[in-house]
């Protein structure tokens, strides 16, 4: 049945006393519903039709919307987020949800929502592989270790449709050189990630670095009441580590009663650790965003809501450079609106 359509239906009995069927007809309005209390639900944000699956057999589709605006510098701003429309939604405490694919996850209900199982938005760990490893919900990765041509920078939200004009990801390891005479500010290091508020080491001209081109980064962007959902930023690579990549994004909005029962996570990844130097290490991703809202909102004990900058490249004896980020988390009803910003202090190990 498709969700919205009105179907016709007539009753007709059978006894031993014959076969009757009712004198008229009824019908019904299909409901578009997510309704799982055991097994899997997956949600994929990819285009160019996002989908959600059930091991129930359930499923569905969504639509990929495209939304922009100018910022202050002037810049036209275009991005994608992942579209879910339901008139019921209800996720019990026995489904395990796997949320993948490259937008932001934006899901509206005609009605009360129940969510009792994890949501899980975090960046990707940074680790000592080669390449890059993407985030998810719309959330910028972190830059590759060494390869043949250099260091990689972390990235802005990879849901943008338009040139990355935020300046946000970490500035990748810059080499071995002495860059105290040269533009670059922040000394050989991998920066992090930026988002609400300045990723540590940031680079604000850029400049030379020993085998390549250092562009800018520290740049923020979004706002406090998260007008635009967009995803974290990843954080730079470091010589044997990769960076951290940055949250995803999320929203849920009910025009009924939202109940939360478990703990959603849009937190930056932290960058690959190498035990004994920072240059070595990658830098961690910026937290993402998470936006609630709904005409009563149930946030029941125990549950976490965490938008937070990537977490400690730790070596053994516990010396840490800080590295500040500022992600966003809102609750909101009518009349009464409740916005809490996170500044969370990540770290990484100093040389």
């Amino acid at each position: 049945m498709v969700a919205g359509n009105t179907y016709y239906y007539r009753i007709k009995g059978v006894n031993s006393q014959g076969t009757d069927w009712a004198d008229s007809t009824a019908s019904f309005v299909s409901e578009n519903a997510l309704d799982s209390s055991t097994g899997t639900v997956t949600f994929n944000t990819d285009g160019p039709t996002p989908s959600w699956t059930s091991s129930s057999g359930a499923g569905g589709t969504g639509s990929i919307v495209a939304r922009s605006y100018t910022d202050s510098s002037s810049n036209t701003i275009s991005y994608n987020v992942a579209k879910f429309d339901f008139d019921r939604l209800n996720i019990g405490d026995g489904v395990a949800v796997t949320l993948s694919g490259v937008n932001p996850l934006e899901i509206n209900v005609a009605g009360d929502a129940t969510i009792l199982s994890t949501l899980d938005a975090n960046g990707t760990l940074g680790d000592s592989t080669a390449g890059v490893r993407k985030s998810k919900l719309g959330g910028g990765y972190g830059g590759y270790k060494w390869d043949s041509s250099g260091w990689g920078a972390g990235t802005g939200p990879e849901h943008l449709t338009s040139a990355d004009t935020f300046k946000s990801g970490g500035a990748q390891f810059k080499g071995w050189s002495d860059f105290s005479s040269s533009t670059l500010v922040a000394g050989s290091e991998p920066g992090g990630g930026s988002y609400g508020g300045v990723g540590g080491r940031p680079e604000p001209v850029g400049g030379a670095g020993q085998y390549q081109t250092i562009n800018a980064s520290g740049g923020t962007y979004g706002d406090a009441d998260l007008t635009h959902l967009l995803a974290g930023s990843g954080g730079g690579g470091g010589n044997e580590r990769q960076g951290g990549g940055g949250g995803g994004a999320i929203k849920i909005v009910s025009t009924g009663t939202l109940t939360l029962g478990a703990s959603i996570w849009a937190d930056g990844g932290a960058g690959g650790a190498r035990w004994n130097e920072a240059r070595r290490s990658g830098g961690s991703g910026s937290g993402g965003a998470i936006y609630l809202k709904g005409s009563n909102v149930i946030i029941n004990s125990g549950v976490t809501i965490s938008a937070s900058g990537g977490l400690s490249a730790k070596h053994t004896n516990n010396s840490y450079i800080q590295v500040e980020i500022v992600t966003q988390v809102m609750v909101a009803v009518p009349e009464l609106q409740l916005e809490v910003e996170v500044g969370f202090t990540s770290k990484l190990p100093v040389p």
